[in-house]
């Protein structure tokens, strides 16, 4: 004769039940604060170099930051001296137009490029796809001197387009838009195909209003690059 014992199942206690959520919550609290000093630690240089502005020379060593007993020490000499002397305000706009220009164009050119390799299927794909890689491990410094001499032959020194066009293309902009693409499904390409859409059309109301944040990235990327021509320091033009 066989007996048989029931199962009972084992059940947390309550109190450890409901302090579960509660130490998540207290763990995700000391992770968004960390997070928080670590962020306000990575904007010291920035206060630093904002409270520097309001300094004359005799104190710009002597402060770390500001004299803060003295308010009367602070001065506004060195923005006087900026609007004064330099077409500040000519630069900041010539700035803007050069970055969002150069946003638009590359986002533009990058989702093209992004989604030719992503649907489409053609000859030589992977290897240009491996050269396109390739350019991305070549330092700048050994282009420069071709670029200045290229940009001077063109004549497009001293100009917008020798600051725009060289940085229209971005490798890196192609592959990023190149994976969110491919999450795009191909049926819904194909059925737009069949309602009548242009390949064009296809990149502009279906792959590139894809809802992902890779437009944004890529705008973000493409703003902030310090690769970009606009940036570039050495660059002649």
């Amino acid at each position: 004769m066989s007996s048989t014992s029931a199962v009972i199942p084992y059940s947390a206690p309550a109190t450890t039940a409901a302090a579960t959520p509660a130490r998540r919550s207290l763990t995700r609290i000391a992770f968004n604060l960390t997070l928080f000093a670590l962020a306000l630690a990575s904007l010291t240089p920035f206060f630093w170099l904002f409270c520097a502005t309001f300094k004359n020379n005799d104190d710009f060593f002597q402060y770390t930051f500001l004299p803060w007993a003295h308010p009367g020490r602070w001065t506004l000499v060195n923005y006087r001296f900026l609007f004064s002397r330099y077409p500040f305000a000519a630069w900041l706009l010539n700035s803007l137009f050069l970055a969002c220009a150069q946003t638009v164009i590359v986002v533009t050119l990058s989702s093209l490029g992004g989604f030719t390799l992503a649907k489409y299927r053609f000859r030589f794909k992977k290897p240009l796809m491996l050269i396109m890689f390739a350019t991305m491990l070549i330092p700048y410094q050994v282009l420069l001197p071709s670029l200045q001499l290229m940009m001077y032959r063109i004549g497009w020194i001293n100009s917008y387009a020798a600051v725009i066009v060289p940085g229209a293309i971005s490798v890196f902009g192609i592959f990023l838009f190149m994976q969110s693409m491919k999450l795009v499904p191909d049926d819904l390409l194909h059925a737009a195909r069949v309602d009548g859409c242009s390949e064009l059309r296809l990149w502009w109301e279906v792959a590139a209003s894809w809802p992902t944040g890779t437009a944004s990235s890529g705008r973000r990327s493409s703003f902030n690059n310090p690769r970009s021509t606009r940036s570039r320091s050495a660059w002649p033009t």
